[in-house]
C-alpha cells in the first residue's frame, strides 16, 4: 500500500463484517482496501446466520478481500467484496465439511464469494440501499440490501490500531434463499 491509503471498516454482504483501508485519489472518490493483514483480522469479519426448522447457527470467517469506491460528499460509490467461503466456521466440524461439499455450497470446488455492487442509493444520513451482483457457488444473482456506512477520520484510536488514515465502516444484511445459489439443502 502506498502512504496515502486509508483504512476501510467494512462489515459487509450477505450477514457480515469487514475492515478495509482507503487510497485517495484527487477525486472526490477516495479508494477503501480491505486490509488482509492478519492484525485486521478481528475487523474483517463477514458472518452467516443460518435459521431452519431443524438448527440455527452463526458461521464467520475473516478472509475478507476487496474494495470500496466512496465520495463522502455525493453519498455514492462502488464496491468488489470477496470472501474465501472454505474458511467459513460454523463451530463444528462435521458441519463445515459438509458445508464445503457438492451438498451444500462446493466450497471445495467454488471457494469465492463475491459481492459486486451495481447501484448504491443514499436513503438518508448513514443508511443506504445496496444492489449487485453476488456470486456463490458459480451461481450469480442479484441481491439488495439495507447497508450503514460510517466514515470515521483518523484519531489517536484509529492510529492505535494501526490504520493509517480514514477509516470506513460498513454493515450489510442480506437474505438469501440457498438453494437459488444451488444447495441442495
Amino acid at each position: 500500500m502506498n502512504k496515502n491509503t486509508r483504512n476501510l471498516l467494512v462489515t459487509a454482504i450477505a450477514l457480515s463484517s469487514i475492515t478495509a483501508v482507503s487510497i485517495t485519489a484527487f477525486a472526490a472518490t477516495t479508494k477503501y482496501v480491505v486490509p488482509t493483514e492478519e492484525k485486521f483480522a478481528a475487523q474483517n469479519v463477514f458472518t452467516v446466520e443460518n435459521e431452519t426448522a431443524i438448527e440455527n447457527f452463526t458461521a464467520r470467517t475473516n478472509k475478507v478481500s476487496g474494495s470500496v469506491d466512496f465520495d463522502t460528499a455525493a453519498k455514492t460509490g462502488s464496491a468488489t467484496i470477496i470472501v474465501n467461503g472454505a474458511s467459513i466456521d460454523t463451530g463444528v466440524a462435521l458441519r463445515n465439511e459438509h458445508m464445503r461439499s457438492g451438498d451444500w455450497f462446493n466450497f471445495d470446488k467454488n471457494p469465492e464469494v463475491k459481492f459486486v455492487t451495481t447501484t448504491i442509493r443514499n436513503i438518508s444520513g448513514d443508511n443506504y440501499r445496496v444492489s449487485g451482483n453476488l456470486t456463490l457457488n458459480g451461481i450469480t444473482k442479484a441481491v439488495t440490501a439495507n447497508a450503514t456506512v460510517r466514515l470515521t477520520k483518523a484519531n489517536e484510536v484509529t492510529k492505535g490500531i494501526g490504520y493509517s488514515g480514514d477509516v470506513v465502516g460498513i454493515v450489510a444484511k442480506f437474505k438469501l434463499n440457498i438453494t437459488d445459489f444451488g444447495a441442495k439443502h
